[in-house]
């Protein structure tokens, strides 16, 4: 049987046979530069710049729209590091506003990791959050870029499993940032990386699970889907290894086998409970569990479901057959280069139409999704109408 202890314990890295490899080189690139981490106060954010502080960067800016988020990364970072206050600075801004961008001109950065996204699939129930998605995962992911001075070496920018073949509109507006990133003939190198689903980060599932394990309410899971699970600091490591090695084009993910498999959720949450050492007991109806967990019984209700929700697939997958992939630098690592490439000429128009929709107060889910059709071939939306399937 699979232990998972070292996944639910966080403790798992299953990149370490690629990471003794390159260990002194990524030391050798890191130590003494300049850093900025977007994004840095969510969960991925707040691994990258632990990482950072540990391959001792000269300086290190982390910038995020929730003053919540950097709070918690400075606590994170005082409790476990010795460092200089003056390396290390917090910026509570929204990176798609003209403060920011005053802010890019006005510094210098040696790495600049963008993490920061909408990244949700139940985001596209409403046309205002499509279009905030639009706006988070592609114009300033651009914008950063624009803004940046020719001392950069690198920049980076996450991107998911979900724009492999997109079937939801979140991974389309990744599909669309990685194709519009790649076309753009700036003098900086761009990689970026897919990841599995990072177990516990801030959003997540299975950090849903824990809440409502806390909370004493039942917990709900898709019983029919599968998805990878990695850890936060292994989603941190593949954040680096592709700042640092990949090349501009190149979308690094984790290679399948070894210790990142597909797991079924449902099968996962039990024995996520398991590993706690809590009892449990299913029930064939989400009432049925609250009307138990109003009992205060010591068991923890769950209640499994078979997903309709918008976008979902049944199993996420890193490549698509409309790209091709293979890396021979990495052992726990493989690399995306995108066969769907566009023009500077069709970027353009694409991010001409996509603004218009944008400002245009009338327009709606389906022309938005039309558009993106368009752009992206393999954007195969599934419909269902449903988007709270996950109860989480």
């Amino acid at each position: 049987m699979t232990s998972y202890d070292d996944l639910f314990k966080g403790s798992r890295n299953f990149l370490e046979p690629d990471l003794n490899d390159l260990n002194g080189e990524m030391r050798r690139a890191l130590k003494g530069s300049r850093c900025l981490v977007v994004g840095a106060g969510g969960s991925i954010g707040r691994s990258v710049a632990k990482l950072l502080f540990g391959f001792e960067v000269s300086s290190l800016t982390a910038v995020d729209l929730s003053e919540n988020g950097l709070v918690e990364l400075v606590r994170d970072i005082r409790s476990s590091f010795d460092y200089d206050i003056e390396k290390f600075e917090t910026l509570a801004l929204d990176c798609g506003s003209s403060i920011f961008l005053q802010f890019l001109r006005e510094r210098s950065f040696d790495y600049v990791l963008n993490l920061s996204a909408l990244k949700h699939v139940r985001s596209e129930s409403s046309v205002f959050t499509m279009k905030r998605m639009c706006q988070v995962n592609i114009f300033n992911s651009l914008a950063i870029l624009d803004g940046l001075g020719a001392c950069t070496k690198k920049y980076f920018c996450v991107s998911t499993d979900k724009s492999s073949a997109p079937a939801n509109f979140m991974g389309a507006t990744k599909k669309a940032m990685e194709l519009c990133l790649f076309s753009d003939k700036s003098s900086i190198p761009i990689s970026s990386a897919r990841f599995a689903n990072v177990i516990f980060s801030d959003g997540s599932l299975f950090a849903g699970v824990k809440q409502r394990v806390e909370k004493k309410q039942p917990v709900s899971a898709p019983k029919d889907i599968w998805r990878y699970f990695i850890t936060e600091q292994e989603a941190g490591f593949i954040c680096l290894i592709s700042l640092l090695f990949g090349e501009t084009g190149e979308v690094l993910f984790p290679r399948g086998g070894g210790e990142v498999e597909l797991e079924n959720i449902s099968e996962l949450v039990k024995a996520y409970l398991a590993f706690r050492r809590l009892n449990f007991q299913i029930f064939d109806s989400e009432f049925e569990a609250r009307q138990f967990a109003r009992l205060g019984n010591d068991s923890i209700p769950l209640h499994f479901f078979a997903s309709s929700t918008t976008g979902e697939k049944t199993a996420e997958e890193f490549f698509s057959s409309n790209e091709r992939f293979g890396d021979a630098r990495f052992k726990t690592l493989s690399a995306v280069i995108n066969k769907e490439t566009v023009s500077r000429q069709e970027r353009d128009l694409f991010l001409q139409s996509l603004d218009s929709l944008i400002q245009n107060h009338e327009t709606s889910a389906s022309q938005l999704i039309g558009l993106f059709k368009g752009f992206i071939p393999s954007f195969n939306h599934i419909d269902t109408g449903v988007f709270l399937d996950s109860k989480m």
